[in-house]
């Protein structure tokens, strides 16, 4: 009975002796060989792609949430929010006025300042313009560490010395 060929697949020689056989052995080998090469190459070219992109989205996504919390020291609301909820139990704050937040980072800069005489870095100021009320607080013991009138003529003039 004979074997019918596939239409697409070349007839296949029947080799004459032992020495052409391993001959065509070889020759499948050697041929498969870059194949496989090329294959594992793309494989890991696409994993490399594939933590390129993972790596690239991270630091994106890290970049944006640094972007977000000001270097300047100017809070976010939430948390201007938090510390509010957290001096108002210590204090009876000023009603219908949302107060501006700055954290106090370097607090040698203030240094001829009186207000912020016990002030250390990491204090919170809270600043209600409309009521004109100043309150140092320190979030690291939860205590007020100094109220005082506002006065925005000297405030103004007192930052602009200390810069």
């Amino acid at each position: 009975m004979k074997q019918k060929n596939n239409k697409n697949s070349p007839p296949k020689k029947k080799p004459q002796n032992n020495t052409e056989t391993q001959l065509n052995d070889s020759d499948e080998r050697i041929q498969t060989a870059p194949k496989k090469r090329i294959k594992m190459f793309i494989v890991i070219a696409g994993l490399v792609v594939v933590l390129a992109i993972g790596a690239g989205a991270y630091g994106f996504y890290r970049h944006r949430q640094n972007g977000q919390s000001n270097g300047a020291g100017v809070s976010s609301q939430s948390q201007i929010d938090t510390v509010v909820n957290k001096v108002g139990k210590l204090i009876l704050l000023p009603s219908g006025e949302q107060p501006t937040m700055a954290i106090v980072n370097d607090v040698s800069k203030y240094s001829n300042v009186p207000f912020f005489k016990n002030a250390a870095n990491g204090d919170r100021l809270l600043i209600y313009a409309q009521a004109r009320e100043a309150i140092l607080y320190r979030p690291s013991i939860n205590k007020i560490i100094v109220v005082a009138p506002l006065n925005v003529d000297t405030l103004q003039s007192s930052a602009s010395s200390g810069q």
